[in-house]
């Protein structure tokens, strides 16, 4: 987060990847269903990172840095529905 020249910015790094709409129109294309396992290991993933996020602090107070993960969207639950 920064100013410059009165102006509020907001660095994020790209992560290369494909998205679970991606993988969720790739099953549904090949007539395929994800395991229970693999929809679990995605799920318990997913949520290790948000926590991960969610409790970071400063390495030099200690304090919550309030990380907020402002990049999951509603587009993989509209592929599963189709």
């Amino acid at each position: 987060f920064g100013v410059r020249n009165s102006k509020f910015y907001i660095v994020m790094e790209y992560v290369n990847g494909a998205t679970l709409q991606n993988l969720f129109r790739k099953c549904h294309e090949a007539d395929q269903v994800l395991t229970i396992s693999e929809i679990v290991y995605i799920i318990k993933d997913s949520a290790q990172g948000l926590e991960h996020a969610h409790s970071c602090a400063s390495l030099q107070t200690g304090d919550p840095l309030e990380i907020i993960h402002g990049d999951i969207s509603p587009e993989a639950s509209e592929a599963l529905q189709t």
